[in-house]
C-alpha cells in the first residue's frame, strides 16, 4: 500500500511539473523577442528599426529602453517591427522592450556613435540622411561657387550651389547643387566621409522597398502615384507647401521638402514650395527626381547638358 501511495505522489508531482513547464512555454511564446536592430550603430536623434516578434499590435504603455533611458518618439509600432528615434542621452549598451513589468524582451547590444553629425533615418535596409545635403567644402578645403543670381548660375552652374530662389541662408531646405557636386574632384567627393550621394541605384532600392518593381521603375514610374510612394517620402508639415495634399503621410520619415529646381535655361528657378527635386541619374542621360506636393507619386525630368541645380540626399555607406 505504501508503495502505491509513493507512486501516486510521484506521478502527481510529475504532472504538476509538466503543467508548469507547459505554462512557461506558453508565456515564453508571448514574450516580446528582439531579433535585430538596424542599423547596429547610430546617434542620438537618429531613427532606427527594431525587428522581432510579439511586440504587440499597438504600443500602449510599452517602451523601448536604451540601457535605462526610454525612447519617447515612435513612428511605427507593430507586432514584428518598431521604428523609433534614439533618445537624447542614450549611450552604447543594451536595448530591450518592456511591455509590462513581467514582460521584458531579451537584450541586444547597440552602439551609439556619430556619423559626421548628420541626422539619419533607416528605411528598409538603407540609412538615409534626414535632411538635404547642406555643405560646400571638399575635405581639402576646395569650395563650390555660390550663385547669387540667375546670371551667376548660367555662368558657373556646373561648379555652383545656391539657396532656393537665390534666397538667404536656409538650413531647413538646404542647398541646390550643380553637377560637379556629384562627381569626383581631385580624388575626393563632396559627400561626407561614410556617406555617398544617392543616385539611381539607391533611389531604386528605396522605391522597391516601398512596393515598386524594377520594371515599374524603369518603364512605368507613373504607377508610383497609385501606390502613394511620393506621399510616403514628403514632409507632412503643411507650412512648407503651397500645394499640400492631405494624402501626404511621410510614413518613412524621409521628410522631403519643396526646394524646387534651378533650371538650365538662363539659370531660372522654379518650384519653391511646390516640389522637391533631387539628382537621380548622371550617366548617359541626366535625370532628376520630382516629388510634387499634390502628386502622390514621383516623376522624372530630363536635361541634356546637366546644367540644373537640384537637392542632394546622401545614403550611409554599407
Amino acid at each position: 500500500m505504501k508503495f502505491f501511495q509513493v507512486l501516486f505522489i510521484s506521478l502527481l508531482l510529475l504532472s504538476c511539473t509538466d503543467d508548469e513547464e507547459s505554462n512557461n512555454i506558453i508565456n515564453n511564446e508571448t514574450m516580446p523577442q528582439l531579433i535585430e536592430i538596424f542599423p547596429t550603430a547610430s546617434d542620438n536623434g537618429d531613427d532606427i528599426i527594431l525587428h522581432g516578434k510579439n511586440f504587440g499590435g499597438e504600443r500602449g504603455s510599452s517602451l523601448v529602453y536604451f540601457n535605462d533611458i526610454p525612447a519617447e518618439s515612435y513612428r511605427i509600432w507593430a507586432d514584428t517591427v518598431i521604428h523609433l528615434t534614439i533618445p537624447t542621452g542614450a549611450v552604447s549598451g543594451k536595448v530591450r522592450i518592456v511591455k509590462k513589468a513581467e514582460e521584458e524582451s531579451n537584450e541586444l547590444y547597440f552602439t551609439v556613435k556619430s556619423f559626421g553629425g548628420f541626422p539619419s533615418v533607416a528605411i528598409g535596409r538603407q540609412v538615409w540622411m534626414k535632411r538635404n545635403l547642406n555643405i560646400i567644402e571638399y575635405p581639402n578645403g576646395d569650395r563650390l561657387v555660390r550663385a547669387l543670381s540667375d546670371e551667376d548660375w548660367e555662368k558657373y552652374c556646373y561648379h555652383a550651389w545656391c539657396y532656393p530662389n537665390n534666397g538667404k541662408k536656409n538650413d531647413t531646405v538646404g542647398k541646390l547643387y550643380g553637377y560637379y557636386a556629384l562627381v569626383e574632384h581631385k580624388g575626393m567627393y563632396l559627400a561626407p566621409e561614410g556617406w555617398h550621394v544617392a543616385l539611381k541605384k539607391d533611389w531604386d532600392k528605396l522605391f522597391i522597398h516601398l512596393g515598386m518593381t524594377q520594371e515599374e521603375i524603369d518603364s512605368n514610374y507613373s504607377i508610383s502615384a497609385e501606390k502613394g510612394i511620393g506621399d510616403m517620402l514628403k514632409s507632412n508639415d503643411s507650412t512648407f507647401w503651397d500645394n499640400y495634399s492631405p494624402t501626404i503621410n511621410n510614413i518613412t520619415g524621409f521628410g522631403a521638402l519643396p526646394g524646387g529646381i534651378r533650371w538650365e535655361e538662363k539659370g531660372k528657378y522654379y518650384g519653391k514650395r511646390s516640389f522637391a527635386a533631387f539628382w537621380y541619374k548622371i550617366d548617359n542621360t541626366v535625370r532628376y527626381l520630382i516629388l510634387d506636393g499634390d502628386n502622390s507619386g514621383w516623376s522624372l525630368g530630363m536635361c541634356i547638358f546637366a546644367e540644373i541645380g537640384a537637392s542632394i540626399r546622401c545614403v550611409r555607406d554599407e
